[in-house]
């Protein structure tokens, strides 16, 4: 601190304001950089994860139209409404498409439901068709309708699973976000601090 005894007061003062300077760009810099971090972390939010959990939401309601279509064809003797179950299994698809488009890490569960929904889909369509028309063995039906049902209850188990990751990446995107804006807050009152404690230093040498 000798060497700040020694320097005259214009230097002196000269040094504060340039102390203060620094420390006010550097905090400005590493707001900014927070900032941008948590808008693209928002961003995310709002065009991805969110809408992904949305989509999530829609599939659950085409399953589960497309198999109370595929019950009611039954019941009612109308092939017409395999048509229509068919038309729900578009819709998922789309989506499924929608989803695996928008987040990439999610391509090979995608995959996976998608061919999950086919089997389903077709086993339920045949079987379907097989009672309406009388075409199915009676010794066949219990087999078939059995593993319709696992096929349903397969796609539903890897359908919620897929849910809960997405909720759980929603998550970990929000908490990042405000993780990051409680650093930048503590990082600038102890740089804030700082730069106080090294003003007064130098102010009273």
């Amino acid at each position: 601190m000798a060497f700040f005894s020694k320097i005259s007061l214009k230097y002196k003062i000269l040094s504060i304001a340039l102390i203060g300077a620094i420390g006010f760009v550097s905090y400005l810099a590493f707001n900014f950089k927070t900032a941008s971090n948590n808008d693209a972390r928002l961003s995310k939010i709002q065009d991805v994860n969110f809408p992904i959990l949305d989509k999530t939401g829609k599939i659950w309601l085409e399953l589960f139209a497309a198999r109370t279509a595929m019950q009611t064809a039954i019941s009612e003797g109308e092939p017409d409404l395999i048509d229509e179950a068919q038309s729900h299994q578009k819709n998922i698809l789309k989506y499924l498409s929608e989803i695996e488009q928008a987040e990439e890490i999610y391509e090979s569960r995608v995959m996976q439901l998608r061919t999950g929904l086919n089997q389903y889909i077709n086993s339920a369509k045949e079987l379907t068709l097989g009672m309406i028309d009388g075409s199915l063995e009676l010794s066949k039906m219990g087999q078939m309708a059995q593993i319709m049902n696992g096929q349903y209850q397969s796609f539903s188990a890897e359908l919620s699973q897929f849910r809960e990751q997405a909720l759980l990446d929603f998550s970990k995107r929000l908490n990042q976000a405000k993780l990051e804006s409680q650093n930048a807050l503590n990082t600038g009152v102890v740089l804030g601090i700082s730069i106080i404690i090294i003003l007064c230093v130098v102010a009273w040498w």
